[in-house]
């Protein structure tokens, strides 16, 4: 069982093999697809970037107040609409390996 789920802001240690960052942040597209993490690796990314992913993921409760719920979309719907028609963010697509994940911490949880 995973202490993520999609949508979710998280931190982590990695010791994979072929692991380039130690110590990534990822928004999750998918806890545990065919065995993998599967997310956008954030840490890589620009304010405006990472806005995008927020206004695709979230909608605004109020326009007064920056409080955003998650809208009723499957992590399908981001790979096809976000992820694959964005290079920036498919040159940022990572699959993790869960044993490889250590000190898990959710940075900002699905709303």
């Amino acid at each position: 069982m995973t202490l993520y789920s999609a949508g979710n802001v998280i931190a982590f240690t990695y010791f994979g093999k072929r692991a380039h960052v130690k110590h990534p942040k990822v928004f999750v597209v998918h806890p545990m697809w065919d065995g993998l993490c599967h997310g956008i690796a954030i840490h890589n990314l620009n304010a405006t970037e990472v806005n995008q992913i927020r206004d695709f993921v979230y909608e605004r409760r109020t326009a007064e107040h920056q409080e955003f719920k998650f809208k009723n979309i499957t992590p399908i719907d981001v790979y096809s609409n976000l992820i694959r028609n964005n290079p920036v963010f498919m040159a940022n697509y990572r699959t993790y390996i869960p044993k490889n994940m250590k000190g898990v911490v959710v940075l900002r949880k699905r709303l």
